[in-house]
């Protein structure tokens, strides 16, 4: 009775199942999702135009360069790591991180007068960005 009762609370994760060893019931969690080059790709181009923004920040005393890099890192974490109670949030944590991206670049350009080699450094991040979660095939 146990073994259906808790069977039947934790049917809509799919990372938790049941394991019937030798009349012992354990519920075995998979925490651990594949991760290809792509989400590499992902998390190498937001942790660069995060830790660009983070460095701005701190030079500059400047809160938006620090919201910005949190920005990029919790929403990447939003949309790749592997916890159940983030399910229904991917897709939107999806667009939201292409949306980020694509607002950082335009203000960039709009606020910023010259190119400098670690703007563009972080605008091309960005764009890898954008254009990794595009054509990711899981769409999580």
């Amino acid at each position: 009775m146990l073994r259906t009762h808790m069977y039947l609370k934790f049917r809509n994760y799919p990372q938790l199942r049941w394991v019937d060893t030798e009349k012992q019931t354990v519920l075995e969690v998979e925490m651990t999702k594949k991760f290809g080059w792509l989400e590499g790709l992902m998390i190498v181009a937001a942790l660069v135009t995060a830790g660009i923004h983070l460095a701005l920040g701190i030079q500059f005393g400047d809160v938006l360069f620090l919201l910005n890099a949190a920005g990029f890192v919790g929403l990447l974490g939003a949309y790749l790591l592997p916890w159940a109670f983030l399910d229904r949030f991917r897709q939107l944590a999806r667009w939201a991180l292409v949306a980020y991206s694509a607002l950082t670049i335009v203000l960039y350009i709009v606020m910023n007068g010259s190119l400098s080699t670690i703007g563009v450094t972080s605008k091309v991040a960005e764009l890898v960005l954008i254009i990794a979660l595009m054509f990711d095939p899981k769409k999580r």
